[in-house]
């Protein structure tokens, strides 16, 4: 029997790769978006806003599963050390400035008799994305944390225990005394999916496509207000010297762009995931 061209890879990125049949369903309205999905498009959108030169890391939903597993447990008797456990983790992050973060209920379920057949085919499952953007900048890591749900609660503390994942692989690498996780900051001012959504149709589909877009306009208010300060760095940290209000900057920029809409967001995606694989082939 011929296999499913369907289930066959479409794009097979570093860290990230995604079925001809998953990028297909990116535009479909309604879709919610699976880690696969999630991850290749921050893993293109990193590439194509050249977020390494600029010290932001997006990572994709199975390093940040594994990020709230640390935060959550801790190191487990099994694990020898969290560099050697969490080594992609540790490397994806090191050296950088802003960590973005895609949160999800379903790594909540990690270790149980449910999650069982979701993590054999590589997704956590779950019903909501919302983000976590990370400032590593300091001893003190803050965090704010984007939910376009006035409906769905709990990511909060999941965006928490992803922070203090994040506190424990930097420790790893960081030349600090001392690393801890301070405040998560939840953006009451975040556009609504449904409120605010051109695309109502797309329902609770829409939250992944939105904090693609959410992602990608932080990143580039960042980037454009690091160019504006001259990308100067502190020359003992090496971090970014920017005002201590310029989150808040972003977040108004942010809020003021009322309007979403998710159904554009997944032809974006879905294009840009074709492009790649062409610049590829």
């Amino acid at each position: 029997m011929a296999p499913d061209p369907l289930e066959q890879t479409y794009l097979e990125l570093p860290n990230t790769s995604v079925t001809l049949g998953q990028t297909i369903a990116i535009t479909e309205v309604g879709h919610w978006l699976e880690d696969s999905e999630i991850g290749v498009s921050f893993e293109i959108l990193s590439a194509y806003l050249d977020c390494d030169s600029h010290r932001i890391a997006l990572i994709n939903p199975l390093e940040a599963q594994n990020m709230f597993i640390l935060g959550r447990d801790g190191l487990k008797k099994d694990e020898k050390s969290i560099r050697t456990a969490y080594d992609q983790e540790i490397e994806a992050i090191k050296n950088k400035d802003f960590v973005f973060v895609p949160i999800n209920e379903g790594y909540q379920a990690h270790g149980t008799e449910e999650a069982g057949n979701l993590y054999a085919t590589g997704d956590a499952g779950g019903t909501h994305w919302s983000l976590l953007v990370v400032d590593c900048r300091k001893s003190e890591l803050s965090g704010w944390h984007y939910n376009t749900s006035r409906d769905i609660k709990g990511h909060e503390k999941i965006a928490t225990t992803c922070q203090a994942g994040i506190v424990h692989l930097l420790g790893e690498v960081k030349p600090v005394p001392v690393l801890r996780s301070g405040t998560t900051i939840s953006d009451t001012k975040t556009p609504c999916q449904t409120e605010n959504n051109k695309s109502r149709s797309d329902g609770g589909g829409a939250c992944g496509p939105c904090i693609w877009h959410l992602a990608g306009r932080l990143v580039m208010l960042m980037v454009d207000m690091q160019e504006r300060a001259g990308n100067t760095r502190d020359p003992v940290s090496g971090a970014l010297v920017l005002d201590s209000d310029f989150m808040l900057e972003c977040n108004e920029e942010i809020s003021s762009e009322r309007q979403l809409d998710s159904v554009l967001y997944r032809e974006q995606m879905q294009r840009l995931i074709v492009e790649c694989r062409h610049l590829l082939e």
